[in-house]
Order: C-alpha cells, then sequence, then structure tokens
C-alpha cells in the first residue's frame, strides 16, 4: 500500500495504524517487525503491550511470548518451541 504524496511507489511502507500493531502469532510479529526494520532502517523498537483493560494475567503471558519468541528470532538466536 503506497503512501499518498511526491514520490509514492509501490513498496512504501504502509502507514502506522496498519503496520505498527502486530497483534498476531510470534512468528508472524517478527517479520512485521523485521520488515519495518529494514525499510525505516531502524533498530529500535518500542512496545506498548497494555492496550488498557487486558487482564493481568493475559498482559504477563504477552510479555513472556514476546520475550521467549519475538525478541530471540529478532535477535537472531535460536527458538525452541
Amino acid at each position: 500500500m503506497p503512501l499518498a504524496g511526491a514520490g509514492s511507489s509501490a513498496s512504501a511502507v504502509p502507514p502506522p495504524n496498519v503496520a505498527v500493531a502486530p497483534a498476531a502469532d510470534p512468528d508472524e510479529v517478527v517479520e512485521r517487525i523485521a520488515t519495518l526494520s529494514e525499510k525505516l532502517k531502524c533498530t529500535t523498537h518500542l512496545l506498548y503491550m497494555d492496550m488498557g483493560g487486558m487482564p493481568q494475567g493475559e498482559l504477563f503471558d504477552a510479555i513472556e511470548l514476546v520475550g521467549s519468541a519475538v525478541i530471540p528470532q529478532l535477535a537472531g538466536e535460536t527458538v525452541s518451541t
């Protein structure tokens, strides 16, 4: 999805409201973050995990999943499932 404006191309990065909220399985989250990293040439990402109203147990499970399955893949480590 190209961005509006002069010089847009078919490979433009999607608007933030489309690509910056990766709510999916760990492999898809890794793919989305890696794609954004490559296209935007960024090396630091902030993940806002608590979007309000999420039960504490689910939030802690999500944080654990990011730490065990997403971050290691982005760092190039082997992840055992």
